[in-house]
């Protein structure tokens, strides 16, 4: 099998982990990216993102009580993306949330007064998100037909791309449903985090098949770029233990502890990778650019 994001036939093995079954860990020499084998079917992927995956879930990677801390951390994630947006649609505008869990995040873009949509495979997170919250939200996946071609001025997958079987299909899909000049947002683990590098294949991330993939600065932007965005930002954040840290810290250690988590973060060692990228307005040609990938 060759990389699934540069195509490249030379992989290494870097580790193995046992969960549900033997999973093999490798990595690409060209572009660093990673990823797990065997690949689950979709089949197997929509069965694991059942009811339970978000309450009192006994699967890899799911949680305990989404409906209530994973919820609100997610509410708190919109004054966050909007700072990392910067200039870039601040007004607002169609934001589409793939992967939208129970629409936390929707939520308060709504509020914000942007126009909301969202998609996500669990049918249970989907009823909490329509009858709960009254938010526009399909169950599927990016490819739903549902949703219109270069029709969304922001995409955001927050926590998804790990999670794909085919990440640069994923994101080639994201390419066709914005509009000219229209950006994508993503969040997802950092394989060069700290607590990577000193745990092994102990890192709570590492859990096949619920993460599969797993991005570092350069790989991201590699992605990105064979499908044909224009990479406005690339970076990391989330220095693992920090806030508590600092929660029992002198307030006079406080900006030093600071200091070393920015420090991190700009070495490319956060625990959350982070990328906003644009889909370009025109093509060289002045002509409307389709996406594309590279053979």
């Amino acid at each position: 099998m060759n990389c699934l994001i540069c195509d490249s036939a030379k992989l290494s093995n870097v580790g193995a982990v046992e969960t549900s079954k033997h999973f093999d860990v490798v990595q690409c020499k060209e572009c660093r990216f990673v990823f797990t084998l065997p690949r689950p079917s979709q089949e197997e992927l929509i069965a694991h993102y059942g009811a339970d995956y978000f309450t009192n879930s006994s699967k890899e990677a799911g949680y305990n009580d989404y409906y209530t801390i994973g919820e609100m951390n997610m509410r708190a994630m919109w004054p966050s993306f909007k700072e990392y947006m910067g200039r870039v649609y601040q007004n607002e505008q169609t934001i589409l949330d793939v992967g939208c869990a129970s629409g936390a995040f929707l939520l308060e873009a709504k509020k914000d007064g942007w126009v909301t949509k969202g998609i996500e495979l669990s049918d249970d997170a989907v009823l909490r998100a329509t009858s709960e919250y009254n938010l526009d939200v399909k169950q599927g996946d990016i490819f739903c037909n549902e949703l219109k071609l270069s029709s969304f001025n922001v995409i955001t997958m927050w926590h998804v791309l790990e999670h794909t079987l085919q990440p640069i299909d994923v994101l080639q899909r994201a390419y066709a449903l914005l509009t000219p000049g229209g950006v994508v947002f993503i969040e997802l683990p950092n394989w060069n985090s700290l607590g990577r590098i000193l745990k092994g294949t102990r890192w709570k991330q590492l859990v096949p098949p619920a993460h599969l993939n797993f991005f570092i600065r350069q790989s991201m932007r590699k992605a990105l770029e064979r499908v044909g965005f224009e990479v406005i930002r690339c970076s990391t954040h989330n220095v693992a233990g920090i806030d508590k840290l600092r929660a029992r810290s002198a307030k006079v250690v406080i900006p030093m502890i600071d200091g070393v988590a920015a420090a991190v973060g700009y070495m490319g060692c956060g625990g959350y990778l982070r990328a906003l990228a644009r889909k370009p307005e025109r093509s060289r040609a002045g002509m409307f650019e389709e996406p594309h990938l590279v053979s």
